[in-house]
């Protein structure tokens, strides 16, 4: 199973295709980096087709300026409730036109209320990436974000239970409270004194870690007295010994399609016809093997008879062949 992940920054285009081995260990074959030469992101992603046409999930980040993310309360719901009440709900949050968005949604936790991470992005903004990869002959395309990839990783392996993941691009910054292992706070520095905008944090939300990630962390040494680790990847991973550029974030966007992902947004529009493929490849799948099983089995039955057959043909001739002697015998 190859799985294809799309970071895009501001300098850069970042490319990992993952394989997904029978053993479930996950070996990275091409990790790239693509600096467009004057050209649009658009233009030097529709240039990657021959690169990118191994893999049939794909996964593409957008960037992070153009997406909104908020953290919402809510009543707790069904699964089924919920969804139609964050569709009234995502109107009065969403500072856009709701028809003219694509967003998602990830439950939190739900105890006394529901606490929701609501994502969103302007569906022309997304449309006009997935434009570009349009040839690709991918079975499954998502569109997520580099950041929230990076978090779903540190949720599934972190022991700590508070914790600060701290996503630092040169133009994004961002910061991801974790508190007794849920998601508390998802917001975006602004200023150039990240350091101060993080001790800000770290005093409403007292913490034993944070994890830096990003192309400038190695900026940041300490944090207010605060241990601080740089972001690496689960011991599952076992990355190619000849891939020299190791960028995290596609790595992330990729292990986010397998499906032990516990944070999983998709912002793409045909989401819910990619879903409904899935789904019938999956009933096709199952009721070619329904078939292959019935074939089997009739197959066995009929080689059982004709087994029995044989063996009833050898014991008439067997009879036949000792029916003299035995009148003679009885003569």
């Amino acid at each position: 199973m190859k799985v294809t992940g799309i970071d895009i920054g501001e300098k850069a285009i970042r490319i990992a295709i993952l394989q997904q081995a029978w053993y479930s260990s996950v070996t990275g074959t091409c990790i790239s980096e693509v600096v467009p030469a004057g050209e649009t992101v658009q233009h030097t992603l529709s240039t990657l087709s021959h690169q990118l046409s191994s893999s049939k999930d794909i996964i593409i980040s957008i960037p992070r300026q153009y997406v909104f993310m908020k953290i919402i309360e809510m009543p707790t719901l069904k699964d089924v409730d919920l969804k139609k009440a964050l569709g009234y709900e995502a109107e009065e949050h969403i500072p856009y036109p709701i028809q003219d968005v694509v967003y998602d949604f990830w439950v939190i936790k739900q105890a006394a209320g529901t606490r929701v991470l609501l994502v969103a992005v302007q569906k022309a903004i997304v449309v006009s990436y997935l434009e570009s990869i349009k040839g690709i002959p991918a079975y499954d395309i998502s569109v997520s974000v580099s950041s929230l990839a990076l978090l779903n990783l540190c949720l599934s392996q972190e022991v700590e239970t508070d914790w600060i993941l701290c996503y630092l691009e040169e133009k994004c910054q961002e910061i991801f409270v974790v508190k007794d292992g849920f998601l508390n706070l998802a917001q975006t520095i602004h200023g150039q004194d990240v350091e101060r905008e993080i001790t800000k944090v770290i005093e409403n939300y007292p913490v034993k870690k944070i994890i830096l990630a990003g192309n400038v962390s190695k900026q940041l040494k300490t944090i207010s007295g605060v241990r601080v680790e740089e972001f690496v990847l689960p011991v599952s991973i076992k990355i190619s010994a000849q891939v020299g550029c190791l960028s995290l974030a596609p790595i992330a966007l990729a292990l986010n399609k397998l499906p032990k992902a516990r944070l999983r947004i998709n912002l793409n529009p045909e989401r819910e016809m990619q879903a409904k493929k899935a789904l019938n490849k999956q009933i096709k799948t199952t009721t070619i093997l329904l078939l292959l099983m019935v074939f089997c089995m009739n197959l066995l039955f009929l080689t059982g008879i004709r087994r029995m057959e044989s063996r009833l043909q050898l014991m008439r001739l067997e009879i036949n062949r000792i029916q003299p002697k035995v009148v003679n015998i009885v003569d």
